[in-house]
C-alpha cells in the first residue's frame, strides 16, 4: 500500500493543479466569484484532500477523510460556498487521477474519492442549496 500512496504524494501537485483546471474548464461560470486568489486557493484545498485521502488509503481509516471534507464543508460554508464546489472537486481528482496514476495508484484513490463523494452527499443538511 506504500508505494501506491507514495506514487500518489509523488504527483500531488500535479493532480491538484490539473484537478483546478479541469473544474475550470467544466466551470467557467465560477471565473468571476473566484478569481485568481479563489482558483489558488482551490489548487491548494484540493492539495490538502489528496493528502487527507492518501492518509485514508494508508491507514485505511475512512473517518480521516470524513472529519477532513466535514471541516472543509464547514470552511467554504462560511465563505458562501456550496456542495457543489467540495464534489466537483473530488469529482475532478478522479478524473485527473485515471490520466496521472497507475492504474493501481489511480483505483485506490478513486476509491477513497467515491467514499468521500457519498459522505459529502449524505451529509448535506448543513449546505446551501
Amino acid at each position: 500500500m506504500e508505494d501506491l500512496t507514495g506514487q500518489i504524494g509523488v504527483a500531488r501537485d500535479v493532480l491538484a493543479a490539473a484537478a483546478t483546471e479541469d473544474i475550470r474548464r467544466r466551470h467557467p461560470e465560477w471565473d468571476a466569484q473566484f478569481e485568481t486568489k479563489g482558483w489558488e486557493a482551490t489548487e491548494r484545498d484540493l492539495s490538502h484532500t489528496i493528502d487527507f485521502l492518501v492518509a485514508s488509503i494508508e491507514l485505511p481509516e475512512e473517518e480521516i477523510i470524513e472529519d477532513y471534507l466535514d471541516w472543509l464543508i464547514g470552511l467554504l460554508e462560511s465563505l458562501d460556498l456550496r456542495e457543489e464546489h467540495v464534489l466537483e472537486g473530488l469529482k475532478s481528482l478522479a478524473h485527473v487521477a485515471r490520466e496521472h496514476l497507475h492504474p493501481s495508484a489511480s483505483a485506490a484513490l478513486i476509491g477513497m474519492i467515491d467514499r468521500g463523494i457519498t459522505h459529502v452527499q449524505e451529509s448535506r443538511s448543513g449546505f446551501h442549496r
